[in-house]
């Protein structure tokens, strides 16, 4: 073996040293991504849980303050008919009363 041999093969050792440590250091980094990235998904899955959990809630009271107006508007709707119809019995009788009162003062002016 002369010493350019003994030269290629530390160079070929070296690079293959180089070549495992930069291989171990992607897979740490692969391994740390992937670790960072579960966390991730985790705690991005633990917010959306508790979102859709507070979507529904607030879907719920909407639902019950939909319904609860709706209640109030139909007795405010009845409320308004039966003052409707009062006030029409009341424009029956004035009416009524203007057609006496016409026909006490046309009597009258004869």
């Amino acid at each position: 073996i002369n010493e350019a041999d003994i030269i290629q093969k530390r160079s070929l050792l070296a690079y293959l040293c180089y070549n495992n440590q930069h291989s171990k250091i992607k897979s740490s980094l692969f391994k740390t991504l992937t670790t960072q990235v579960e966390a991730s998904t985790s705690h991005l899955e633990e917010i959306n849980k508790n979102n859709t959990t507070e979507l529904e809630k607030e879907s719920e009271d909407t639902h019950k303050n939909q319904e609860e107006r709706i209640r109030v508007l139909k007795m405010n709707v009845a409320a308004l008919y039966a003052e409707n119809s009062e006030l029409r019995n009341s424009n029956t009788i004035l009416k009524k009363q203007n057609e006496e009162l016409s026909k006490i003062h046309n009597r009258s002016t004869k």
